[in-house]
């Protein structure tokens, strides 16, 4: 049985790695921003380290990633939210596949919660009035209009530079963003 699957490409690694310990490896095998990093850092130390992090990979079954995306939505765990984390285990379960640890990723036949399609809440002119009359002595009033009147995100606003308004020409350029 063994020599078989070496012949058929589906030898796997006798490993005891647990998803915990497999996690560390993907995260520090990630070529992106040090922000990111720390996202998943943080996604992996809240969500998916205490449901799944003690099985070894190989133990790791459909059902029981059913049965952490049902713990998470019992919690009140958005569905965006819930999907991020499947997202982030289908990556770390991939590289577990590319590297010959598992046959397959067990996290792809996992039906996910659908998402709520909710309108976007915004405030009357009225509303947005009296909230910048109540900032008008904040430190951060300036911040908070900045928001308000033009609509960016928070590391937009925040990545902003002198260099990036033109009073003349009344414009604001966004050339980069903070985290």
């Amino acid at each position: 049985k063994a020599v078989a699957s070496v012949v058929l490409g589906t030898h796997q690694q006798e490993r005891k790695d647990t998803l915990a310990a497999f996690a560390e490896h993907w995260l520090t095998a990630r070529e992106v921003r040090p922000a990111s990093i720390t996202h998943y850092r943080i996604e992996l130390d809240k969500y998916l380290i205490p449901q799944l992090g003690k099985l070894r990979l190989q133990e790791i079954r459909s059902s029981r990633v059913s049965a952490a995306l049902t713990a998470w939505r019992k919690t009140g765990l958005a569905a965006r939210q819930i999907r991020a984390l499947h997202q982030r285990l289908r990556s770390i379960l991939a590289l577990a596949v590319h590297e010959h640890i598992v046959t397959m990723n067990v996290a792809m036949d996992v039906a996910l919660p659908r998402q709520s399609q909710s309108e976007m809440q915004v405030w009357t002119p009225q509303q947005l009035a009296q909230f910048l009359a109540t900032i008008a002595g904040d430190d951060m009033a300036s911040l908070w209009h900045v928001y308000a009147l033009t609509g960016l995100r928070r590391g937009e606003a925040i990545g902003l530079q002198w260099s990036d308004l033109d009073l003349k020409g009344g414009t604001l350029a966004v050339r980069r963003q903070s985290v």
